[in-house]
Parts: structure tokens; sequence; C-alpha cells
């Protein structure tokens, strides 16, 4: 089975964070954007894996829809789609993002099928639902591949390690507060993940993204043959 690995995370500049921080009414959201594009290392990851597909993307869980723009901003001749069950965040990205083009923000539950034929996105989103929505999850994401797409899946690893218990306390603490709304916290398994794209014959990449986080983060690239 083919490895594909050689990307090299991209750096995002600082006025690129501190543009689209501008773009959110909220002093709060401000402050969170330039926080969460400086710190977390997931879009200096994922955006080096977008390039060369031919688009669009369905950014699934998209929150307030920093993905998308940073699609942009990186210059990417992509489309995307993001579909999230959290109308303030749905609010707040597209009040963000309107008047950029080609970029579509919609309510939407991950585990129903939607209308799309693309590549897929799912950022820290599947540890907020059961084992079997989450399969639903995934085979929906697989589903809309077509030979040439990347499904990519960001989440923390379930196995027992003192990153996973960092990670469980950090999401307990933000679910408590409201900012993070999901059903339950069940962190999966990588097997639980890559089992739903090894059954269809897909290249898997599978890299441990800590940062500078004591999260125990990994990012998970399954392409389309």
């Amino acid at each position: 089975m083919e490895n594909r690995t050689g990307h090299r995370d991209e750096p995002i500049d600082a006025r690129i964070a501190r543009a689209i921080a501008l773009r959110y009414r909220s002093r709060f959201l401000q402050g969170y954007v330039r926080s969460k594009i400086a710190s977390d290392p997931i879009y200096r990851a994922v955006l080096p894996r977008l390039r060369g597909i031919a688009g669009p993307v369905l950014d699934i869980g998209c929150g307030i829809g920093l993905l998308g723009q940073l699609v942009r901003e990186a210059g990417l001749a992509i489309d995307v789609v993001g579909i999230d069950f959290d109308e303030r965040k749905i609010d707040a990205a597209r009040q963000a993002t309107a008047g950029i083009g080609g970029l579509r923000f919609e309510l939407g539950d991950a585990r129903k099928p939607v209308d799309f034929a693309g590549s897929a996105v799912l950022l820290d989103l599947l540890h907020y639902f059961g084992d079997d929505d989450q399969r639903a999850i995934l085979e929906c994401a697989a589903s809309y591949a077509r030979p040439g797409d990347v499904v990519i899946v960001r989440d923390c690893i379930d196995d027992g390690s003192w990153r996973y218990r960092a990670t469980w306390l950090e999401e307990t603490i933000a679910t408590s507060l409201g900012w993070l709304r999901g059903e339950r916290l069940n962190f999966p398994t990588k097997e639980s993940i890559s089992a739903v794209f090894r059954e269809r014959g897909y290249d898997e990449e599978v890299v441990p993204l800590w940062g500078r986080t004591p999260f125990n983060n990994h990012l998970l690239s399954y392409w389309k043959r």
C-alpha cells in the first residue's frame, strides 16, 4: 500500500492570521482566531495535502470557517463547502466570509449524506459522537471522494497515553463551558478510523500532529485510488 509522505508544513504569515481575525465582529473570536492559527499545527499540515486536488472540499464540522479562509488565502483554486450543526458558528462563518468567492457554509448533520462529490476534511469532530455515529460520518466522507481526492481526519487518538488523558481533560472543560457542542466524548482509535478506508482500498498516511501542545492529535489522510 502506497504511503504518501514528504508533505512539508506550510507556514502561515501572521498578517494573514490577523486579517482573518479582523473579519469577525467579537473581540473574543478575534483573539481566538489569532491564537488558533498561530498555535495549532493543523492548518499548516492540511494545506499542502490539499494542493493538487481538483476540488471541491467539504469541511465537515467547519466551525467558524477558518479552513476555508486559509485555503483562499493560500491561493488554492478550490471551492470549500462547510457544514456544522452549531448555528452560532455557521452564522459567524457566513458573516466573516461575506463577499469572499468560493466559500459556502450551511447547517448540516455530519452523520447524514449530502449532495457532494470531492475531498473531505474532518477536524476535531469524531470524538463528540458514539462509535456507530463515527462510522456513519466516516462512511459518508469516504462516499464523497472520487479518484485522486483525499479525506483528511484530525483527531485525538485513544491510545491510553498521557497525551490522550491531557486531551480528554481539555475537551471536557471546553464542552462544560459551552463553546464546544457534542453528545459525548468518545475518542476514536486509529484502527476504528482506518478500517473504514482500508475496506474501500484507500491509500493511507498517518502522522502525529502534536506541535507544541500536550495533546494526542494525529493527522490521518486517505487518498482515493
